[in-house]
């Protein structure tokens, strides 16, 4: 299933495809039955991705003593999500931190999750990246850990304004922890 699931084949087909194969007289596969081995594999994959992600982790900080990473677990001790931000951009979040846009619209990893990002610009007028997350789900108490981290990595300095997509968790937990920030949605 692993070799199928890595050329692409979704789990229907993935049934079909190992339940002609079979002999007479064996159990048929079901697409669910597919579908949820992928998803138990994904999840062990999982810890063992983190850990790849925090020996990189740990190397950056021996390069960088300004990188900054912190990793939420949850209640059996498993990863949930990640936050990271190195010198460079902390050292222009000191210069530029008058309007920030925070972003929680990508899931293209393969294991689902919300890839978060805070940028904001320059007097040059170029982006620049100041933080990156990836998070389990989009629920308030995982945006009130990130945006913990985010102050924490940023010296708790308080932001200018931020710009976000209409989410009704983000704009909770930004009414809460940045009462007196400017908030507005992105177009």
């Amino acid at each position: 299933m692993e070799n199928y699931r890595s050329c692409g084949v979704g789990p229907a087909k993935m049934s079909q495809i190992i339940n002609s194969t079979n002999g007479s007289g064996t159990d048929i596969i079901t697409p669910q039955q597919c579908s949820n081995y992928l998803k138990i594999k994904r999840k062990k994959n999982i810890s063992k991705e983190c850990m790849i992600v925090i020996q990189n982790f740990l190397e950056r900080k021996a390069r960088d003593s300004e990188f900054y990473y912190a990793i939420q677990l949850d209640d059996t001790q498993s990863y949930r999500s990640i936050f990271w931000g190195d010198a460079r951009a902390r050292e222009s979040y000191m210069k530029f931190s008058d309007v920030i846009v925070f972003d929680v619209t990508y899931k293209t990893n393969n294991f689902s999750m919300p890839f978060a990002h805070f940028t904001t610009v320059n007097h040059h007028r170029q982006s620049i990246l100041l933080g990156c997350a990836l998070l389990s789900d989009e629920r308030e108490e995982i945006f009130v850990w990130l945006f913990d981290q985010w102050l924490k990595c940023m010296f708790n300095q308080a932001l200018g304004a931020i710009i976000t997509g209409q989410d009704s968790a983000i704009c909770n937990v930004i009414a809460k922890m940045f009462s007196h920030t400017y908030y507005r949605y992105c177009k």
